[in-house]
């Protein structure tokens, strides 16, 4: 048999290896002229905490003129 003091010393040093979940969005936002790779660098720069975000999300406005409603 086990003690709690055991599993409890055994439960920390699984959680202390086991790799962390953080599900983390990184919202960027399109400026006028900029490419997606553009994007990128400029947003890890001014946020280098999202890098170790789970999903990116691009989001870039176009005009009423392109043919697409403006929100």
């Amino acid at each position: 048999m086990v003690s709690k003091s055991q599993l409890d010393r055994l439960s920390a040093r699984i959680d202390a290896l086991a790799p962390r979940q953080e599900w983390r969005f990184a919202m960027m936002f399109v400026h006028p002229g900029e490419t997606e790779a553009q994007v990128r660098v400029r947003h890890y720069r001014e946020h280098p905490e999202d890098r170790s975000a789970a999903h990116e999300i691009v989001v870039k406005f176009v005009a009423a003129k392109d043919g697409y409603p403006v929100e």
